[in-house]
């Protein structure tokens, strides 16, 4: 709708031009229609009207919300909010029916301020402030000019649909797309005469250009490289499950996008290769990276596997320790539940 608007001088009175804007929305149209009844997984069709997301995602902010209120000032630190979360539901008590961990509360207030505390969230602020930049300059372009369009207004605000997107629904940092879309809209928000006021010389566009240029082919070549190695990464994780040993690749640079995964998989891969268990030098480096790997996340594969360790060492009390908090994420896991293998 903000686009259509701003676009208004271009197809006002232009009856063509209009009609090729409508086939265009409708031919989006049916292609969203299209995915949503025939290229969703399992023959199953979108859910639109999102009938099951109102309880998780007040389950979700009630969560958020007692971590803040615990720790306002500092947070709980980078990168805790996963392995946090589920003892905040607890604490409210809001019983998690969902069989799986949340990584992220849909909300990037809310995820930077539990984290980070109030220093986090004056910088986000800072940051959000940004995109009132374009604005600003239209404003300044209306008070100078009396004939300013007020549909130019209309482009600077094209990107706020995707920053309530993020704000409600999903993060930023996980979507590669969602941000190139958003710089893309920044840049399509700015005044022209604004950009044309920013000279920079001639030697230094030289020398600058090839090194951007270098950059966003390194980073291109990696993203792509980082496709293939998830592909990659999902076979081998899927023979697992099936009790296959797979054949997992070594630490390299097209694996460092999913370098965390790996060496996630390569752990699991050990445990679950024959005379792990006599094997007493592999279980102790399990039980190091496992102790730092839960303190970060909820993972049900390898909460079993520290509570195996555990168990042939005979220390229950651990064990107990590491099912409570597993049992408390993935309530329908038998492995959790009192009295499972």
């Amino acid at each position: 709708m903000l686009a259509a608007l701003a676009d208004r001088p271009r197809w006002r009175g232009r009856p063509l031009s209009g009609l090729l804007r409508l086939i265009f929305v409708a031919s989006l149209l049916c292609w969203c229609v299209g995915i949503s009844n025939y290229a969703m997984p399992g023959e199953t069709t979108a859910d639109f009207t999102h009938s099951s997301s109102n309880d998780q995602r007040i389950r979700i902010l009630k969560g958020a919300i007692s971590l803040i209120q615990q720790r306002p000032l500092t947070g709980w630190g980078l990168g805790s909010f996963e392995a946090t979360f589920p003892q905040a539901l607890e604490d409210v008590g809001v019983t998690n029916i969902e069989s799986d961990t949340a990584t992220h509360p849909h909300n990037e207030l809310l995820f930077v301020t539990a984290e980070g505390g109030i220093v986090a969230l004056f910088g986000f602020l800072l940051l959000s402030g940004v995109w009132l930049w374009p604005c600003i300059c239209r404003l300044k372009m209306t008070n100078n000019n009396a004939h300013h369009q007020c549909e130019k207004w209309f482009i600077a605000l094209m990107g706020l649909p995707l920053v309530i997107h993020m704000m409600t629904e999903y993060p930023l940092y996980t979507s590669v797309p969602h941000l190139m879309l958003l710089l893309l809209l920044f840049r399509i928000g700015m005044p022209e005469n604004v950009m044309n006021q920013v000279r920079i010389p001639k030697t230094v566009r030289l020398g600058i250009l090839p090194v951007i240029v270098l950059i966003m082919t390194a980073a291109l070549v990696i993203l792509v490289a980082g496709f293939d190695a998830q592909r990659e990464l999902t076979r081998a994780e899927a023979d697992m499950n099936e009790g296959f040993i797979p054949r997992l690749p070594e630490h390299s640079w097209k694996y460092l996008t999913q370098a965390e995964r790996l060496e996630r998989d390569q752990h699991l891969l050990i445990a679950n290769k024959p005379g792990f268990v006599r094997d007493t030098e592999s279980m102790s480096l399990f039980t190091v990276w496992g102790n730092k790997w839960l303190a970060i996340h909820n993972d049900a594969d390898v909460s079993a596997a520290m509570i195996f360790i555990a168990h042939r060492r005979g220390d229950y009390l651990t064990a107990e320790k590491i099912r409570k908090r597993a049992a408390r994420v993935f309530v329908n896991d038998e492995r959790f539940t009192r009295g499972g293998n």
